[in-house]
């Protein structure tokens, strides 16, 4: 029997959940479902409803 306080246990838990969503994002770029900068910004831009391109 481990015995752990309950700060201990969510602190594990999160860890746990951090290392899973890393495995899932690293098995995501072995195959090749990335996204350059440029195409992200655009994508949040749209959303947004900005512009495509910001003038400066």
């Amino acid at each position: 029997m481990v015995v752990q306080s309950i700060a201990e246990y969510e602190q594990t838990k999160e860890t746990i959940v951090m290392l899973q969503l890393t495995a899932l994002d690293e098995k995501e770029i072995a195959e090749g479902k990335t996204l350059s900068a440029k195409e992200t910004f655009a994508q949040i831009r749209n959303k947004m409803g900005l512009a495509s391109e910001l003038s400066r």
